[in-house]
């Protein structure tokens, strides 16, 4: 599966870019927590954040955080060790390349995420305590995003790459996941849509 988005000539001016994708994922259901899922990064450094989580610019080394992300790791082992994340991580080129694998031995199912951004922005989730997903009423950690993009107010940091597109300039960026999860989702929104009609026909 490839996400390829295009922007080209024809705005009035300059704008500043910051796209991204900002899929929910829980290889075990979203009745599931994601502590048990496990998590590789194919990252360097981390941005640093305040009290208030905004990035401050400032950059560190992945060693840091306390625990090995560039090894699977459990999730719950980054809640114990380092705590909730929300953090953007850097990649080392430009080139289409695999920055994340997200895995869950409880169900054999595996995502990886390739991209030509430079950053992919973990989020565990932390705040989906009471939000309503078809019905189910989420818990926190129910759910992890894997958003690749360029770092986050990255217009006001010069020291990371230009976050302008310029007036006619051509602007490309791809993001690929593995087939197989798309095809478990679609499975499953065909059989909850065949499920609906089901009972939609059964009722009258």
């Amino acid at each position: 599966m490839e996400f390829k988005r295009e922007k080209w000539g024809g705005i009035k001016g300059d704008i500043i870019e910051l796209l991204t994708n900002h899929t929910y994922w829980n290889l075990e259901g979203i009745n599931s927590s994601i502590d048990e899922l496990e998590i590789q990064l194919f990252c360097d450094k981390y941005m640093i954040t305040d009290e208030k989580n905004m990035v401050t610019g400032e950059i560190a080394d992945m060693d840091e955080l306390g625990v090995n992300l560039k090894e699977p790791t459990k999730i719950s082992e980054i809640f114990l060790r380092f705590g909730d994340l929300d953090h953007n991580f850097f990649l080392t080129d430009y080139e289409l390349r695999t920055c994340a694998v997200l895995y869950s031995k409880k169900s054999g199912r595996k995502i990886v995420v390739k991209t030509t951004e430079p950053c992919v922005q973990v989020y565990t989730g932390n705040f989906m305590e009471g939000l309503n997903a078809w019905g189910i009423i989420c818990k926190k950690h129910n759910a992890i995003c894997l958003e690749t993009q360029k770092p986050p107010n990255a217009v006001n940091f010069p020291q990371f790459r230009n976050s302008v597109i310029l007036k006619q300039e051509i602007f490309t960026f791809i993001e690929q996941m593995n087939d197989n999860v798309f095809l478990y989702i679609l499975q499953k929104l065909r059989k909850n849509i065949l499920k609906k009609r089901q009972n939609r026909y059964c009722s009258k």
